[in-house]
């Protein structure tokens, strides 16, 4: 026995996760982890957040808040440049559209109404995009001065790239307990699959979403969301070129049900966000 065993005691041994393990990967899941580029200018109908807005529709029909106010493009992601989610189309275009405010336009008693906030989903993109085009600037000169909205960079841009990855479920998911109740059952179990899920900080497609404080989501309802479809932690400014901030360091996450993604149904959307 070395010195600091006689002074403190033997040091116990993380638990070992392998008597648990073909569990733990039955619910495991693809996910597209998200690398942010600020320096390079996004094309119009690139995976993106902020920017010119993609909009054949024209601006009579842009997307407008209850007070009659435009919309920003908070995100849109290019389907075709995704990786490996099963249930995810593999073409078409799929815009979030929030209201430009400090809430973001989040309605977290009606968390599915889409009145401050819209998703558009375009199944094609065509080759002549670029002459449907929204200039940002048309955007915020109807807007005027912005004030605490989320994104510092919404009239830049920031460019997204993705890579696949492994999901487990996390430890705030509604679910969990029921799946792992060696949480609380299994002494060391929470420490070891906390290492095991690494750092879950990460904005991401597809796979689970992540909650500061708890999940909001009642896994006995019949329309529980259970598929994230785009979840975007905050970042500061000095670690990647742009702020996004939701509260205090928060994260936000669009979810959907599986068989209206599989349906290209996202009229039923759950928008929530909150901070620790």
């Amino acid at each position: 026995m070395g010195l600091f065993d006689s002074l403190f005691g033997k040091r116990q041994e993380p638990l070992s996760l392998n008597p648990y393990m073909e569990r733990i990967a039955r619910y495991a899941r693809a996910s597209n982890i998200i690398t942010w580029d600020a320096k390079r200018t996004p094309a119009l109908t690139a995976s993106k957040l902020g920017g010119d807005v993609y909009w054949p529709e024209g601006w009579s029909a842009y997307p407008r808040d209850t007070n009659g106010l435009p919309m920003i493009l908070l995100a849109q992601l290019n389907m075709a440049e995704l990786h490996g989610l099963p249930d995810f189309p593999e073409q078409g275009l799929l815009q979030f559209f929030v209201q430009a405010d400090p809430t973001a336009g989040v309605d977290f008693e009606q968390p599915r109404k889409q009145s401050n906030f819209r998703i558009v989903w375009h199944d094609s993109i065509p080759d002549d995009s670029g002459a449907h085009k929204i200039p940002v600037s048309q955007i915020s000169t109807e807007l005027g001065d912005v004030k605490g909205f989320v994104l510092s960079s919404w009239e830049d841009g920031v460019s997204m790239s993705f890579t696949l990855a492994q999901q487990y479920i996390p430890i705030e998911d509604g679910r969990v307990e029921a799946i792992l109740p060696e949480l609380d059952s299994v002494k060391g179990f929470d420490g070891a699959y906390t290492i095991l899920l690494g750092d879950t900080e990460k904005s991401r497609v597809g796979g689970y979403a992540r909650f500061d404080q708890y999940d909001p989501r009642d896994p006995s309802a019949s329309d529980y969301p259970d598929e994230l479809l785009l979840g975007l932690q905050s970042v500061l400014k000095r670690d990647a070129g742009f702020e996004m901030m939701w509260g205090d360091y928060g994260v936000a996450s669009f979810m959907i049900r599986s068989s209206d993604l599989r349906a290209r149904d996202f009229s039923k959307v759950w928008y929530h966000w909150d901070c620790g």
